[in-house]
């Protein structure tokens, strides 16, 4: 890495991360894109999959050279602990699974009987059929090794603490909720997110960004904690599919809705007043 690069990193370090972030995923995002053919792929193929590595990691990759230009090896060394932290207790694991689980089915009822469809199980679009236990375990372990490290050694490994340092933890949920939710319309996704349900989408994923902020803070910035709790939310869309681009507006409004009503409870829960003092007072590191 140049002297120059180096010191540029150094003065703007978020800055850094997410151009990083986003030009690895758009530069990625756009070669998985010119290699697909014309109709798309269930998997990625030989021709496609450096593309698609890039496009899944830019967050993690973005980490890594930011924190190695600015904190160097002991930097470093600190994020990737951060990995395999996950010594925090076993309500936190338990919300992390029953949180999702109660979501969809909230939404998914609440749909039901606004005049939508029926709950369905077990089923998603682009996920093949088969043994219910074989695709539970191969969705969850490509979800750890691409939404989980891919992405969350980024967003809540990088981002997060950084911008908790300039921001409350409100603000800087919602700040950087926006730019994840921006991070996910690159030109693999432009079909689908190019629409009124990627607005929702947008949405969704800015209120949900709060979820993670208040589970971070309470687990001591576990990153193992964040990946879990990401591809929980992920596999629960076959548990429990309720859509994402291809839902029914109603079913967002829901999701949207019943996300907020949660963080209701938890900011009148932790007692937090407006303002940045009274914001980081009590959702602290635990």
């Amino acid at each position: 890495m140049s002297i120059r690069i180096q010191n540029s990193i150094k003065a703007h370090p978020l800055a850094a991360f997410f151009v990083l972030a986003f030009g690895f995923t758009w530069v990625g995002s756009l070669f998985y894109t010119l290699t697909t053919p014309a109709g798309g792929e269930d998997l990625p193929s030989l021709r496609s999959l450096p593309g698609a590595l890039v496009w899944y990691y830019g967050p993690c990759l973005a980490a890594l050279i930011v924190t190695a230009a600015t904190a160097g090896k002991e930097g470093l060394r600190g994020l990737l602990k951060r990995l395999v932290l996950g010594r925090v207790g076993w309500v936190w694991y338990a919300f992390i699974v029953l949180y999702p689980l109660v979501l969809h089915g909230v939404v998914s009822c609440l749909g039901w009987l606004l005049g939508g469809p029926a709950p369905r199980f077990f089923q998603a679009e682009g996920v093949p059929q088969g043994n219910i236990l074989l695709v539970l375990a191969g969705l969850f372990v490509s979800q750890m090794l691409l939404r989980g490290i891919g992405e969350e050694t980024g967003w809540r490994g990088y981002a997060l603490p950084m911008m908790l340092k300039r921001h409350n933890a409100f603000t800087a949920s919602l700040l950087l909720g926006v730019l994840w939710a921006a991070w996910h319309f690159h030109p693999a996704n432009f079909s689908r997110l190019l629409s009124l349900g990627g607005v929702f989408i947008f949405l969704e994923i800015v209120s949900t960004t709060v979820i993670f902020t208040w589970i971070y803070l309470h687990t001591r910035g576990s990153i193992l904690i964040a990946m879990l709790f990401h591809t929980m939310s992920n596999l629960m869309d076959y548990v429990i599919p309720i859509g994402m681009s291809e839902a029914a507006p109603a079913a967002h409004l829901i999701q949207i809705a019943v996300t907020w009503v949660v963080i209701g409870v938890l900011l009148r829960r932790e007692g937090m007043e407006a303002g940045r003092a009274g914001l980081c007072s009590t959702w602290h590191m635990a």
